[in-house]
């Protein structure tokens, strides 16, 4: 176990890293959790047709689980009773449907978080000397330039009439393509990850 220690203090910022990725762990878990128990309630407007329906009284506030499942049942049948049961789907869909997102979106934070850590360590260990942020720094003046060559990249054209096809893509492709997945790395962030998708889609349907 001291040697996973070892190699972890070569990461700057190690404890609010780790910080940082168990909150995100956390809530990632949490709102999942969150959107499969909706699945109940959603169940319960399809199938059940029972229309003697009372609301709930509101339950006393207290960080447990049954004041979670009390305070959303009481909401629930009331939307039930006050508007009727399309809108009650609607709410248990839409509450569905934004579980699913912060889950997601707290899981990317929490893998962006170890990547970090990853990278540092990685660069560390190699003797490159270069941290994620210094390489953060010197990477996103050039992120705008490397994240044009996606869309300037055109294999078919540099191999067309390549007498030695493997030897041109060793030589002339694959040093780029690693050259950008470095770019990448030490420059990854949402936005980064945003643009790459739509650069993507664009060079697709160029």
């Amino acid at each position: 176990m001291n040697i996973y220690f070892r190699i972890l203090r070569y990461s700057p910022d190690l404890v609010s890293r780790l910080i940082k990725f168990f909150i995100f762990s956390t809530l990632g878990v949490l709102f999942s959790a969150t959107y499969l128990g909706l699945l109940m309630p959603m169940l319960e407007v399809l199938f059940d047709n029972n229309t003697d329906v009372t609301i709930p009284a509101l339950p006393d506030f207290a960080f447990t689980f049954d004041f979670v499942k009390g305070y959303f049942r009481h909401h629930f049948i009331r939307i039930i009773v006050e508007h009727g049961r399309m809108d009650a789907l609607m709410f248990v869909c839409t509450s569905i449907v934004g579980s699913v997102f912060l889950a997601n979106l707290f899981r990317y934070a929490e893998r962006m978080t170890a990547s970090r850590i990853k990278v540092d360590v990685v660069t560390a260990v190699l003797g490159r000397g270069v941290g994620i942020g210094e390489a953060s720094v010197s990477g996103r003046a050039r992120v705008a330039h490397s994240s044009l060559d996606i869309n300037d990249f055109n294999e078919g054209e540099i191999l067309k009439g390549s007498s030695d096809p493997d030897k041109d893509y060793m030589e002339k492709i694959h040093p780029e393509k690693m050259r950008l997945s470095l770019e990448y790395v030490r420059t990854r962030s949402m936005l980064v990850d945003i643009k790459v998708i739509l650069q993507t889609v664009v060079a697709i349907f160029r």
